[in-house]
């Protein structure tokens, strides 16, 4: 059965909402020219009416950086970048995008786009396999009755929209919105500090690519709604001082989250400085893999609705699962994560972020195999590091993976290199610096690095226990046994099983009998041998004057 509806209000909601279906499945990368071309043409067609053309000079020179003397006769680029659009919203539809209910595409010889609505109809005795019906091929007339029901549909979706599981099916990145930081002071003169602090938080939360940033002049406010996210801030008189007040809040029911303040002197020469530094800590607190917003979104995937599961996998769920086991080491949340990344990157998913955690997930398995320098697996992170550079060369977790695997292969000038590039995209990403902390670490540099990552991890309210690993090896390589053991549990206590023959070492280096009982019951009861374990850290930790010591203490007799 075939129905036909008709409403401008009611594609205004959902094509933007179809337009983040995109990006989030990795068909349009979030800083490409293409995405920048879908969202001119949509703005045009909600704007303008689909009816009206679009001339090609205004896209070569609002969208396509072409100059005022533009001439689209001795020019292709429109052309150019019209057909590869076309193409990739095409493959999209072809493969992860086959069950929307939005279609958007572009038909050949034309530049303006066509949004067909469909709808599962139910009919009797029909198949269920017959798929889903055409409702609407949205921006011609029909009767006023159809826009009396979509009316009815628009209010309906109004209420909805946030719930993005219950709309599309599958949830989607979440969009934050961030607002002006007003000067609430006596000082009027901090009024350029607190713009300056708005536009540092857009700066800054948008190098994690976890979280969609939308600000008030951003091409997706024209037509999208509202963000499921809100950071909003203050500065606040308090006597003499002043407090940086920030807080994240959910907009469904404008309940806060999360919220910072900061305490500062409107006297201090720094001010400026120190609010600065402040706030980047703040956006750690924020929208780092272990802050507020992610875990808010990690707590939610036990309410998502369970349709989305016997499907394509959704490349956010697919991420909060990645992100998750890389926190905990769970093994729910490892074996989705394991199937995910390989059923997206098989399909040649096009989201650097989901090759990034396919590339660390195929170097983790490398570490637990005990490594080796040429092994398949390794070269086989490496070239899904590789992907994911060249589908987003600005993401900060891209050149991360790939910094991580050019250590393991002993390529350690060119995976600083890899992180340097790293910190350039998200300098405030302090899990960047641990990074580096470990690799000062290898090279000999102990202090330096061992303080480097405990500075890193004292801006974090919770860490991945892979974190510590330098630090109770540092701690061991003085024979500070005791500080071995406590960071060596901390290790095991987070789900790293690693923890587990570090802390049976040191807990036999010391004599500590009830702790060695402990430590060695667990690893055999994951059936994994002191020996095999050390080799996953070594994989990693290369120092083969240490693990000679580590191999000695393992080696006492138990009795």
């Amino acid at each position: 059965m075939t129905e036909i509806l008709e409403s401008d209000r009611l594609t205004q909601l959902e094509t933007r909402e179809q337009v983040m279906r995109l990006v989030s499945a990795g068909a349009l990368s979030p800083d490409s020219r293409s995405l920048a071309l879908l969202e001119y043409l949509l703005h045009h067609w909600h704007t303008k009416g689909p009816g009206v053309p679009i001339k090609a000079y205004g896209i070569a020179v609002d969208v396509l950086g072409r100059g005022a003397d533009f001439d689209p006769s001795t020019d292709s680029i429109v052309r150019v970048e019209i057909g590869r659009l076309r193409k990739l919203l095409a493959f999209y539809y072809q493969g992860p995008g086959q069950g929307d209910l939005i279609r958007i595409g572009i038909p050949r010889g034309q530049i303006m786009p066509e949004i067909t609505l469909l709808r599962e109809i139910a009919k009797s005795g029909s198949s269920p396999e017959t798929g889903p019906q055409i409702v609407a091929r949205l921006g011609r007339p029909y009767p006023l009755m159809a826009a009396v029901l979509i009316g009815a549909s628009v209010a309906i979706a109004s209420i909805v929209f946030l719930n993005r599981d219950r709309l599309f099916g599958a949830p989607e990145f979440p969009h934050l919105a961030v607002s002006a930081v007003t000067n609430q002071t006596v000082h009027h003169d901090l009024d350029f500090l607190s713009s300056g602090l708005e536009n540092q938080l857009i700066t800054e939360l948008s190098h994690y690519r976890s979280l969609r940033v939308l600000y008030g002049e951003s091409p997706q406010m024209a037509y999208r709604s509202a963000p499921e996210y809100l950071v909003r801030g203050a500065l606040n008189q308090r006597g003499t001082q002043i407090d940086m007040a920030i807080h994240l809040v959910r907009t469904a029911d404008q309940s806060v989250v999360w919220s910072s303040i900061s305490n500062f002197s409107p006297d201090d020469p720094d001010l400026a400085s120190n609010v600065a530094a402040a706030l980047r800590n703040i956006v750690v607190q924020i929208a780092a893999p272990s802050g507020a917003l992610n875990a808010e979104e990690r707590n939610r995937l036990a309410t998502f609705s369970r349709s989305w599961k016997a499907a394509a996998p959704a490349a956010y769920i697919c991420y909060l699962h990645w992100q998750s086991f890389d926190l905990t080491k769970a093994p729910e949340d490892e074996t989705y994560a394991r199937n995910c990344l390989k059923k997206l990157t098989d399909a040649g998913l096009q989201n650097g972020s989901i090759w990034a955690a396919q590339a660390f997930m195929v170097f983790f398995d490398w570490t637990r195999s005990g490594g080796g320098g040429s092994d398949p697996a390794l070269e086989k992170a490496l070239a899904a590091a590789s992907r994911a550079i060249a589908l987003d060369p600005t993401s900060s977790e891209t050149h991360e993976a790939m910094a991580s695997i050019l250590l393991a292969r002993g390529q350690p000038d060119a995976a600083l290199e890899s992180l340097r590039r790293a910190v350039e995209f998200n300098p405030s990403n302090p899990e960047l610096r641990v990074k580096i902390g470990w690799q000062q670490c290898l090279s000999g540099q102990w202090d330096d690095g061992s303080a480097q990552i405990r500075n890193a991890m004292a801006e974090l309210s919770s860490e991945p226990g892979w974190y510590r690993i330098p630090l109770a090896l540092d701690a061991f390589r003085q024979g500070d046994f005791a500080t071995s053991l406590a960071e060596s549990r901390l290790i095991a206590a987070s789900g790293d099983r690693r923890g587990l023959v570090l802390a049976l070492a040191a807990a036999r280096a010391q004599d500590d009998a009830e702790a060695e009982i402990h430590f060695a019951a667990e690893l055999e009861k994951i059936r994994l041998t002191p020996a095999a374990a050390l080799s996953e850290i070594r994989a990693v930790f290369d120092q083969p004057m240490l693990f000679t010591k580590y191999q000695a203490i393992l080696a006492k007799s138990d009795g």
